[in-house]
């Protein structure tokens, strides 16, 4: 063989090897990152495990223990219990045992009133499918149509009335169990815990609005904004709104987290998700109300020789101020709102100070500026509009504080 045909036919053995090795160094570095810190993998990671482990738990009972005739029930029903949290797994078991229940229970009526037959499986077919639409059965309508025939396979493997019953009877048990496994393996084996995530997400969010503000603020102080400036700034505002939606669910997952897990108990305080929420809110008005202002601003950089210096120089410091109090939103955990509160109430009064002075100024030069009245007006508006939004936020944190257990919005409306 040549040189040049031995050099061939190795490239493929180097490249399968060289495949390999990738392989395994993402492998290792991925099971590194389960080791290192918490995130998705380790996630992953602990849901294979604690699925197994109910899995096994599960059959040992149904077979050694109990005897039964379908053991897999068990098995099936705990490993599909294990959501992410121990809120999910509570709710979608009692969801899913329902409909088993019902499959279940379909198959034991229309069974004992109608023989074994081809027109019968059709009959609990389609009495299973409609009553599988029902709302509150959520995701797991489906399983009642499984349920009912399982149960008629089981059905017609028993030898007489009372045999079928108690076929029937034991595969509502089993799942029965099955779930209560899948449960107690969730909440026993590290319950999943993201509040964390929800501070992470706040602080992006708020940091990326004071980051905008913090932009036009500086801009503006300066004189007139270019076209391209306020093209950018409402772009940018856009993109925030989008962020706050992602940071919605976050919070709501976060908070989804803590219902029913036992670790909540070893928390300090639990996580104010009802401030959150309210603080995501608000900031999502707030990028509502930057977009406008880039848009209103737009028009003063089309004639410079306007008299723009001195309401633009008071506006910028206002947005200044309104900055720094997204800034302190940045920061807020929960053991450190109190300190917050008192820091975001100066920010709010130095904006609603400077606020006054752009009024004051804007009535002063009334008459110089009659030709730009829609220009300042829409700015007014919208500085009035982004005063209410953080004073609401004050408030609703204040009101965190006071009442750490009530609904903030509740508490806000009744204040």
């Amino acid at each position: 063989m040549s040189d040049d045909e031995q050099h061939t036919s190795s490239e493929p053995q180097e490249n399968h090897s060289t495949t390999l090795r990738g392989r395994l160094s993402r492998r290792l570095a991925s099971l590194g990152r389960v080791r290192s810190y918490g995130g998705p993998e380790r996630e992953a990671t602990l849901i294979v495990v604690k699925s197994a482990l109910a899995a096994t738990i599960a059959w040992y009972f149904a077979q050694n223990v109990f005897g039964a005739q379908f053991p897999a029930f068990a098995p099936f029903s705990a490993v599909l219990m294990l959501q992410v949290t121990v809120y999910q797994s509570v709710l979608q078991s009692t969801r899913f045992i329902l409909a088993i229940v019902l499959g279940v229970s379909l198959q034991g009526v229309v069974g004992l009133a109608l023989a074994p037959a081809v027109w019968t499986f059709a009959i609990v077919t389609l009495l299973a499918l409609m009553l599988g639409r029902w709302r509150r059965l959520g995701s797991q309508g489906g399983q009642v149509v499984s349920a009912a025939f399982f149960a008629y396979a089981a059905f017609l493997t028993g030898t007489g009335p009372v045999d079928r019953l108690g076929l029937l009877s034991s595969l509502i048990l089993l799942v029965l169990m099955g779930c209560a496994i899948g449960i107690l393996v969730n909440i026993v084996v590290v319950p999943p815990m993201r509040y964390r995530s929800a501070e992470y997400a706040v602080e992006n969010l708020a940091k990326s609005v004071h980051g905008l503000i913090a932009d036009i603020s500086e801009s503006v102080s300066q004189g007139p904004p270019t076209r391209g400036d306020s093209d950018d700034w409402r772009f940018r505002g856009e993109r925030l709104e989008n962020l706050a939606e992602r940071t919605r669910d976050t919070v709501d997952s976060a908070a989804e987290s803590v219902r029913f897990n036992p670790r909540r108990l070893l928390l300090n305080m639990e996580p104010p998700f009802g401030g959150y929420r309210t603080v995501v809110d608000r900031l999502a008005r707030v990028s509502v109300q930057l977009s406008s202002i880039a848009d209103t601003l737009s028009r003063t950089s089309d004639d410079p020789g306007l008299p723009h210096s001195e309401f633009l120089e008071y506006y910028g410091a206002f947005l200044g101020h309104i900055g720094e109090a997204a800034r302190l939103l940045a920061e807020l955990e929960s053991d450190r709102i109190s300190e917050h509160v008192e820091r975001l109430a100066e920010h709010v009064e130095r904006a609603r100070n400077e606020q006054t002075a752009i009024t004051s100024t804007t009535v002063e030069q009334e008459s110089k500026l009659a030709d730009q009245t829609r220009v300042y007006g829409g700015l007014l508006i919208d500085a009035e509009r982004l005063l209410g939004e953080f004073q609401y936020i004050h408030t609703t944190l204040v009101n965190v504080v006071e009442h750490p257990n009530a609904d903030p919005d509740s508490v806000s409306s009744e204040g």
